[in-house]
This record gives structure tokens, sequence and C-alpha cells, in this order.
């Protein structure tokens, strides 16, 4: 089944709050940074902090490149056994429970949370796709 215009939209920002408000984008209105998600469609920003414990453990975050095939090819976030609980569980609680999801929760728009295991490893994918 497609979906339209899903974007993988994980990314890490420079503040210290977990997750500041997204912004819906265009593909072609974002620059792409290292470590800030593929740069298309919506920047979820995740503590830098909580993003270096993360890679102090040795999970590995990798950069999507291209769109619109990215979401489905590439995976912006790997993490490992050992530090998935308590990354999940800060997406979780600010992500999914905070009110500013609600700011991306319009009549247009639908957000997918999904983690996925994959060998032993986690692969955490948040989509955005607009609904026609």
């Amino acid at each position: 089944m497609d979906m339209p215009n899903v974007y993988l939209a994980i990314g890490i920002g420079p503040d210290e709050s977990t997750i500041s408000k997204c912004t819906i984008c265009k593909a072609d209105e974002v620059e792409e940074k290292p470590n800030r998600g593929c740069g298309h469609g919506c920047l979820m920003h995740v503590s830098m902090h909580l993003t270096h414990q993360v890679m102090a453990r040795e999970a590995v975050v990798l950069n999507c490149v291209g769109a619109p095939e990215c979401p489905i090819k590439h995976p912006c976030t790997i993490l490992g056994p050992t530090v998935l609980d308590a990354y999940e569980s800060t997406i979780t609680k600010s992500f999914m429970t905070d009110k500013k999801i609600l700011e991306c929760r319009s009549t247009n728009y639908s957000i997918l949370f999904m983690p996925q295991n994959y060998n032993g490893k986690i692969r955490i994918y948040i989509y955005i796709w607009k609904i026609w």
C-alpha cells in the first residue's frame, strides 16, 4: 500500500528540550544537514544530550538521503537494544503524549510512530504524510 508524501522525520536539535514545535515543510525548502534527519518534511528535535548518550553507547545514527523514497529505504536512526528503553521512553512521553503533537495533528496530516526490531537492533521510524 502506497502512502503519499511520506517523510522520515526524526532528527536532533541544539536545545535541551525534548521535542520542540514541528513545522511542515516542502522538501525543496529545507536544507539537508548532518544529524538532522533526512532534511525533508517535519523535523522533530530530540534532546542533544539524549542523542549524545545514544551515540556514546555505540548506537548508530544515520542520515537519510533523497526524497520521497528515503523513508522506505533508509532509516534515519538505528538504536542498539541497550539504549532503547530510555530513548523510546523519552520520545514516547514527549512526542506521543505532549500537547505539542497537537500542532502537527491537523485535518491534513497524519503521524505514525513505529519502532521495529531488526536483527537485534531497534529502528525507530517517525512517518508524516499528507492525507488527501
